[in-house]
């Protein structure tokens, strides 16, 4: 799949579309790939996303590897890695390339129907702030986990909430 909408192919290895059930009954948006993703091309394989492999584990009792049996699927707002250069820091993705991505972000909402959507980190909620009215969704708001592990990982002092908040999206409350 080739892409060239915005400027953040230029330094994409692999564009980062998504992984999981094919009939999910929630989705996980968080806001872009970073360096991790973007080599193997698969979302949340890097440290955010063995932290929330945890906080799926200790939640759920399962492997964010499982997910395609557990009904989730793991996406971003943006599908490749925002950066200035190959080596560069991740970056938030500016405007126009989350403008690029959000059709197909919806699309792939429209073709596979979740029940539930969970947005990561306050750029995934600003960025789909339009879902809220759509009635066919639940939304649940948690932090990105690059921002628990900059709190301290498992020891932060919401941890056990966001762990709580995961686990009761499985109870279907």
């Amino acid at each position: 799949m080739s892409c060239t909408e915005c400027g953040l192919h230029r330094y994409r290895k692999h564009m980062v579309i998504g992984r999981g059930s094919q009939d999910p009954y929630v989705i996980v948006i968080g806001e872009a790939p970073g360096r991790a993703e973007n080599a193997i091309g698969e979302p949340f394989v890097g440290p955010s996303g063995k932290f929330l492999e945890e906080a799926l584990r200790v939640a759920m009792g399962v492997s964010i590897f499982d997910a395609q049996r557990e009904g989730i699927y793991f996406t971003n707002i943006v599908r490749c890695r925002p950066c200035d250069s190959v080596t560069g820091p991740n970056r938030a993705p500016i405007s126009s390339e989350v403008s690029a991505c959000l059709p197909k972000m919806i699309a792939l909402l429209d073709a596979l129907r979740p029940k539930v959507i969970v947005r990561l980190g306050l750029s995934a909620q600003l960025h789909t702030s339009f879902l809220e009215s759509d009635n066919r969704y639940k939304i649940v708001d948690l932090p990105h986990p690059a921002a628990l592990l900059r709190r301290g990982g498992t020891k932060a002092y919401d941890y056990k909430d966001y762990v709580s908040k995961l686990r009761r999206i499985w109870k279907h409350d």
